[in-house]
């Protein structure tokens, strides 16, 4: 008969209990940094892109002024109010959402005397993102001597 003895080196090969839970301890954490970072930047990447899109919707708004004339600045000849939507819609049963837009035509808050040969237009954007109310706006003054006077 053979008789085994088992030395200290043979019963080191496994891990105790307590290494494999701190070792899957350790592993939980870092998964749900990493988890929770991918998260953060796929939110951070919509923000972006919603920001972008209102940027764009709001310099379209502005180049289309600037070709109105002098008379239908001054006399709400402008379109008062407006809708984008986030994205062209291939069909018309495409999900997405909307920027509801608002134009306001203003007296030019200078005291010069070719002050009424200004007037301050200012452009407000608002969409929801998600459960949160956004907003942009953009002024700019246009002149009664503008683009449109230059336009063939």
């Amino acid at each position: 008969m053979k008789i085994v003895t088992v030395t200290k080196a043979y019963c080191s090969r496994a891990f105790s209990l307590i290494e494999a839970l701190v070792a899957s301890s350790l592993i939980g954490i870092v998964l749900t940094g990493l988890l929770s970072g991918m998260s953060f930047g796929y939110v951070q990447i919509k923000n972006l892109q919603e920001n972008q899109r209102a940027t764009q919707i709001l310099t379209e708004k502005l180049e289309q002024i600037r070709l109105f004339n002098w008379e239908q600045i001054t006399t709400n000849g402008l379109p008062v109010s407006f809708i984008a939507p986030y994205y062209e819609m291939t069909n018309r049963y495409s999900a997405g959402f909307y920027y509801t837009g608002k134009v306001a035509v203003a007296s030019a808050p200078i005291t010069e005397n070719y002050a009424n040969y200004l007037r301050l237009i200012t452009i407000q954007l608002e969409w929801m993102s998600g459960t949160t109310a956004k907003k942009r706006e953009v002024s700019t003054l246009v002149s009664s001597n503008g683009l449109f006077n230059y336009v063939y």
